[in-house]
């Protein structure tokens, strides 16, 4: 009897390892992230998670060797950097090092400076160093332009094993705004400005034969950020900057059309279809990014707000319509498809959620009667393609109407 009863109880205990193992939907059902709301909390711990190419290197680091409580610390309020930089606030902390608000002795003036890691760590000072190169070389070829919209580097020095890098101090980036300003858009004119100025910076970049690689509306500063206090309805009170001028930041990841080319690059939410199916990629990645920011200015939400492929380019198809077969047929990630079609559950709670917090561009197009706020989105259809060689040229993007009213300066 007691033996029965053992062979029974193991029986079970096999069964119900084996229905773990198998799911008779397992084809079309697959583990994804689960989507983010886009209510404030949400989104904005849903962008600490993200990581471009350069801070996915740096994890790797991290992973070998922790660090000290030294190194967590690189500068500290009160110091002085280089007998000249009095530190006097720490602007942002990054798996790169720190941004620090300085009072410049010899000028007088307040500048940023990022301190960047110990140099006896290879890849942080690898890194350091081609940031500097690209920006000694944006620095020399703006000589030639009235502007680049690109951040200027004032100094570079070593001290202390620590390489740093002395900017002018700037406002608060467009991130930063949005979030602050309870993620109210920005008006459709601002938005033209601030877009035909990116446009301007990635059209230099492209001079140099230049991708930046990692553009979001956190490397994006305004070199003035003050703002003035709109009442709408008398009740609710939203911020209105005053003075659109921007400066693009961070060339840590920025890649030089003869060098190597990472197969990753780019944050998850601005990351083009040719970079998430590793097929390749190059200027025309900067433009998808480009779209995809225009969105957010529009709209104050982020268009992906995703942490998964798969659903990532279920909510690309969503909004976009169906992928390239050419593109799923050279695309070696084979396992996001199935029979030619994308591997997606359109029966899943996933999906309900992509269908209910996304929609076609098409319908932004039709229901506004602003023709600029509709002109808009033609211009992010037109950035917003799959195939990298059909996606709207930087140089095109200055014909189109929607930015014709401001005048180029570079």
């Amino acid at each position: 009897m007691k033996f029965e009863f053992y062979c029974i109880c193991k029986i079970r205990r096999s069964v119900s390892c084996l229905k773990s193992k198998v799911s008779p939907s397992s084809r079309s059902r697959r583990n994804v992230a689960k989507p983010l709301p886009d209510d404030a909390r949400k989104r904005e711990r849903g962008r600490k998670r993200s990581h471009s190419r350069e801070a996915s290197k740096k994890k790797d680091v991290r992973r070998k060797k922790k660090r000290s409580k030294e190194e967590e610390k690189l500068v500290q309020v009160g110091d002085t950097i280089h007998r000249r930089y009095d530190v006097n606030r720490v602007l942002g902390e990054g798996s790169f090092g720190h941004v620090l608000q300085c009072d410049d002795r010899q000028t007088g003036r307040i500048v940023a400076v990022k301190a960047i890691k110990p140099l006896d760590r290879d890849n942080y000072r690898n890194s350091s160093r081609h940031e500097m190169n690209v920006l000694v070389k944006l620095n020399d070829f703006s000589k030639s332009c009235k502007n680049s919209y690109c951040i200027e580097a004032l100094e570079f020095f070593e001290w202390n094993k620590l390489y740093f890098i002395v900017f002018p101090k700037l406002g608060d980036s467009v991130f930063n705004f949005i979030q602050n300003n309870k993620y109210q858009p920005f008006s459709v004119g601002q938005s033209t400005s601030i877009v035909h100025q990116l446009c301007s910076a990635v059209k230099y970049f492209n001079k140099l034969r230049l991708c930046h690689t990692d553009l979001k509306p956190e490397n994006i500063l305004f070199v003035d950020s003050a703002y003035e206090e709109i009442r709408q309805d008398n009740r609710k009170i939203y911020r209105r900057i005053l003075d659109t001028q921007i400066k693009v930041i961070d060339f840590g990841s920025a890649t030089f059309e003869d060098e190597h080319h990472s197969r990753t690059i780019q944050t998850r939410h601005y990351r083009a279809p040719e970079v998430v199916l590793e097929l390749g990629w190059s200027y025309p990645a900067d433009v998808w990014s480009i779209g995809c920011i225009l969105y957010e200015l529009l709209t104050g939400k982020c268009m992906f707000m995703t942490h998964d492929n798969l659903e990532h380019l279920a909510m690309m198809e969503r909004i976009i319509g169906p992928i390239p077969k050419e593109m799923i047929r050279q695309s070696p990630k084979t396992s996001l498809f199935y029979k030619g079609r994308l591997d997606w559950n359109t029966s899943s709670s996933d999906d309900q959620y992509v269908r209910k917090h996304l929609k076609p561009l098409g319908q932004y197009w039709f229901k506004s009667f602003d023709r600029q706020f509709r002109l808009a989105f033609d211009l992010i259809r037109e950035m917003l393609v799959y195939q990298p060689c059909k996606r709207l040229h930087i140089q095109d993007a200055f014909s189109h109407p929607f930015l014709q009213s401001v005048d180029v300066q570079c």
